[in-house]
């Protein structure tokens, strides 16, 4: 993918604002669900997006970054969803903990709520990275286990015991499923309040820069103002030097006119 005539792309690493501002335009262009662009076309719509809100990277570095930040999300989502109880997130884990865990080492977590919004309700077959969340519902786990339970050739009081002990599991699972939707929400919200943070301060950013060059701008036309000023004075006082010498080249024209026709007196006999 070529770079654009016109546009310095930056080459440094991307900063956490840059990163909110790339998922905001993935999201966008996935959200068009425009089967009549390819790729290309697709990915430097996404460049402009960035540009518009002051992200100067191409099209080919927001592709490369965003298939990263994807690796890493699903692993950090995997991670994250399967936490026993008790057990530290992956926020709380020390750089070798991670390693040892085979996670990213660094993954700032307002990318992460940002990404868990829309990524979650990803479909299969849009291009876009699929995450099964499917949790067997009570009613799921009600039919599998009549489907499953007496076909052993266990006594009567074993079957109730092995009953019981589903209902346990059964209560067991209803809260974990609560308590991940109550964490869902949770950081649905964050991602939403975390992205029009990052949009906001990209807005503050195009203003400032809008208002600095206006300023600049109000600073040469001042100047430039002042300079055709003293070039207009210093014309003038040269056409003043210039007309007073020609009155005083007339002047002396003038004098000299006068001297001659003037009559001499008679000399002496």
């Amino acid at each position: 993918m070529e770079e654009r005539e016109g546009r310095v792309y930056k080459k440094t690493n991307w900063s956490v604002t840059e990163c909110l501002v790339l998922q905001a335009a993935k999201r966008e262009e996935n959200d068009k669900h425009d089967k009549h662009r390819g790729a290309k076309e697709k990915w430097l719509a996404i460049e402009d997006y960035c540009w518009e809100h002051d992200v100067h990277r191409s099209g080919q570095q927001c592709k490369d970054r965003w298939y990263r930040m994807a690796l890493e999300f699903k692993k950090v989502y995997e991670y994250q969803r399967a936490i026993p109880s008790g057990k530290p997130s992956f926020w709380q884990l020390s750089g070798s903990e991670r390693k040892e865990a085979r996670l990213p080492i660094v993954f700032h977590q307002e990318i992460y709520d940002a990404m868990v919004d829309w990524y979650l309700n990803s479909k299969p077959g849009n291009g876009n990275l699929v995450i099964d969340t499917s949790v067997p519902s009570p009613a799921d786990e009600g039919h599998h286990d009549a489907s499953n339970g007496n076909c052993s050739g266990t006594d009567e009081g074993e079957s109730d015991d092995r009953s019981g002990h589903s209902m346990g599991n059964k209560n067991k699972r209803r809260k974990t499923i609560a308590k991940a939707a109550l964490s869902l929400a949770s950081m649905v919200e964050r991602s939403g309040d975390v992205t029009s943070k990052a949009l906001l301060e990209c807005e503050d950013r195009k203003d400032q820069r809008l208002e600095k060059q206006l300023e600049f701008n109000e600073r040469l036309a001042v100047r430039q103002l002042e300079a055709n000023e003293r070039l207009a004075l210093k014309q003038m006082d040269a056409n003043e030097r210039i007309a007073s010498g020609y009155i005083n080249a007339i002047i002396n024209l003038a004098d000299a006119l006068r001297s001659l026709s003037t009559p001499r007196s008679a000399e002496p006999q």
